[in-house]
């Protein structure tokens, strides 16, 4: 049935998505890379689309999660065989680069097609090759069609590894190809100098995405990747809503809340900077992923769907209803329960 209908709605029978990478697959990738923050950012967005994002012709997005991703929509960019039809909505080759270097660094840096994305780099050389760098397969002035990837790292075989979407069935795939003919980085910032880019997340400073990152670690470390996240996100619902203060530091200083003001709560270890003895662990590796993930807008439940906004409660006691208007999910480590209420 379900093959019948994605037939009925595309032509073909699947949007040729590979299965996402696993959390703890994307931490061991990250944590072995030696480059800069910012390198890692990039790469981190680039894989967090893996399986998720399907190829579509002219596709593209603004930073963060698109919930138009994966719903049918009409190929309207002319040149392509798909032109015309309908496909799962998705990205092209240079909108996913476009879309990786907007949401991990900020806009402006990297834009356009593969010929202006080719402008908007300087060519290197492949023992200069640094995660986050760009690949492509021709120069512009050799013909019309052109792909443009991002470099990760290498595999334990030593073979190039590219994060890119493919028009071959994949969407966004990690691989080796062997076609890469030109390596250049973008012009414009310094991603050696970058602690945790201005704009990578959205609204939220570097400073901000540590705090959150301290907090996600007081309150669940302990917990599964998706309740680490869910964590990071009811406080990013907050900041959004109108029940909160307005920033994500009046956030987490709101009296009752997160203990702010009391010795050895949570709020109250984020902001005396008790958290960077943990710094570099795994523990805080992942609370580190959930809040970026959540503060850039990418944070997905175990469908692929964003969080609801509404959540805006997360609490351990025994009653799952204590908080807000009504319980949306519960999570549970041994004897640990773990309740988030929506607003």
């Amino acid at each position: 049935m379900a093959d019948a209908l994605r037939r009925t709605l595309y032509g073909v029978t699947s949007s040729g998505q590979v299965p996402p990478i696993a959390d703890a697959e994307l931490t061991a990738i990250l944590n072995g890379l030696a480059c800069s923050p910012a390198r890692k950012e990039l790469v981190r967005a680039g894989l967090s689309l893996v399986g998720r994002v399907p190829y579509f012709w002219g596709g593209r997005s603004s930073a963060g999660w698109n919930d138009e991703w994966n719903t049918p929509k009409l190929v309207t960019t002319a040149g392509s065989g798909s032109t015309g039809t309908l496909r799962p909505f998705g990205l092209d080759c240079s909108g996913f680069t476009e879309w990786v270097y907007n949401t991990a660094i900020g806009p402006g840096l990297l834009s356009g097609d593969t010929t202006a994305q080719w402008n908007g780099s300087y060519s290197i050389t492949e023992a200069e090759l640094l995660p986050g760098d760009l690949g492509f397969k021709d120069s512009p002035d050799a013909g019309p069609a052109n792909h443009v990837l991002i470099y990760v790292g290498r595999d334990s075989g030593g073979n190039k590894l590219w994060v890119h979407c493919t028009s071959g069935g994949g969407g966004v795939v990690l691989d080796s190809p062997n076609y890469v003919r030109h390596y250049r980085r973008a012009v414009g910032a310094n991603l050696e100098t970058m602690v945790v880019p201005d704009g990578a997340i959205g609204a939220f400073t570097a400073q901000e995405v540590e705090w959150l990152a301290a907090l996600v670690y007081y309150e669940a470390r302990g917990m599964d990747s998706y309740c680490r996240e869910l964590t990071a996100q009811v406080v990013i619902n907050r900041v959004r809503s109108n029940k909160f203060p307005n920033t994500l530091e009046g956030v987490i200083k709101a009296p009752g809340q997160y203990g702010y003001g009391v010795p050895g709560g949570p709020a109250t270890l984020v902001f005396s900077k008790a958290y960077m003895a943990h710094m570099g662990s795994p523990a805080w590796g992942s609370c580190m992923d959930a809040a970026r993930k959540a503060a850039g807008g990418i944070s997905v439940d175990e469908s692929g769907r964003p969080w609801p906004p509404n959540v805006l409660f997360q609490h351990s006691f025994e009653n799952p209803n204590a908080n807000g208007a009504g319980l949306f999910r519960t999570f549970r480590t041994g004897a640990y329960w773990m309740h988030f209420n929506y607003g």
